[in-house]
């Protein structure tokens, strides 16, 4: 898969994204920015994480953030999140999940203060894509 390098400088974060096809946009930024205030030593999971953009970016805004959690279904996406962790220092605070979300026992996500999700907006195989 070819990739490109971004630099999101309002939250020192560096990351990868596939060239093509999935790719975060300004709805990830709206997100992080309706985000006010993390309680602190919080557990956070991430659905639909993608290259984990929305998670990464919290983490350096909220620093006091215990752990974060990444769910995310595709195995190509899983691969470049992982890279993404490794090169912003973050591997202590992550883990990934690869895997439906909705496949994982609900009781889990009882064990988080924050969930947050970027889906995507549109039936498969339909709309424009980024």
């Amino acid at each position: 898969m070819i990739k490109t390098y971004e630099e999101i400088k309002n939250y020192n974060v560096a990351l990868f994204q596939p060239k093509n096809g999935y790719r975060y946009n300004e709805d990830s930024f709206y997100i992080i920015d309706f985000i006010k205030n993390i309680k602190k030593n919080a557990n956070v999971i991430e659905l639909c994480a993608g290259v984990g953009v929305i998670g990464l970016c919290l983490l350096k805004k909220f620093s006091y953030i215990q752990k974060l959690i990444f769910v995310e279904l595709q195995e190509p996406m899983c691969q470049i999140l992982e890279e993404n962790i490794k090169i912003n220092g973050l591997n202590q605070k992550t883990n990934i999940i690869n895997s439906d979300y909705r496949k994982i026992n609900k009781k889990f996500f009882t064990s988080f203060d924050v969930v947050v999700a970027n889906p995507p907006y549109r039936k498969l195989n339909t709309g424009r894509i980024s």
